[in-house]
């Protein structure tokens, strides 16, 4: 597996200027409806080193936009896919159909949509965070306990469980997302 590229490297690699680049991302963010200030945040997801998810959504078009797509030669398709973007839902381009690609589709776009609000709702968090006073407070183990929390991450379900014995944690374990999404359970979705 090649070691990941610096964005700089990638830009010198296809004989672009970062000024090219800026203005890529300002004309993107015009295609896509934000505005040219939402440019820099386009520069800042190209360039962040992890691929932002794509819901590619046909509406009323006739997939000559995906057919102009798959032709293009600079950057290649597949450059595109593999160094830029996340092509997570393509109607005519996924293998899967019916029930698991709506999954994917409405998954995905739940996901996204719950970051994006709560990357809003942190704004007002901070703001509204205390750091003047202590941040931590004195607790004593019980001698025996036990104990769960859950909660929901981008990708899915997170489960901590642990039980306490003799003031010593005797059994501890996590359930990450990955554990929950590719479960023997879960081949039916």
């Amino acid at each position: 597996m090649e070691p990941v590229k610096h964005p700089k490297d990638r830009l010198k690699q296809r004989d672009l200027t970062r000024r090219d680049f800026l203005k890529f991302c300002t004309v993107v963010a015009g295609a896509m409806g934000l505005g040219p200030a939402f440019g820099p945040k386009i520069v800042e997801a190209f360039t962040s080193g992890q691929r932002p998810p794509v819901l590619w959504l046909h509406f009323a078009e006739c997939t000559g936009c995906t057919e102009a797509v798959l032709r293009t030669t600079a950057p290649w398709f597949d450059d595109l896919l593999f160094d830029s973007i996340s092509l997570d839902y393509h109607e005519t381009l996924m293998a899967a159909a019916g029930a698991r690609v709506e999954n994917i589709l409405f998954s995905t776009a739940a996901r996204a949509l719950e970051t994006h609000m709560i990357a809003d709702a942190m704004e007002v968090w901070l703001d509204d965070l205390d750091l003047s006073g202590s941040v931590s407070r004195s607790w004593t183990m019980p001698a025996q306990a036990a104990g769960m929390g859950m909660n929901e991450a981008p990708r899915g379900a997170l489960g901590h469980w642990i039980n306490i014995q003799n003031q010593k944690i005797g059994n501890y374990q996590m359930v990450i997302p990955s554990t929950w999404n590719f479960g023997p359970r879960c081949a039916g979705n």
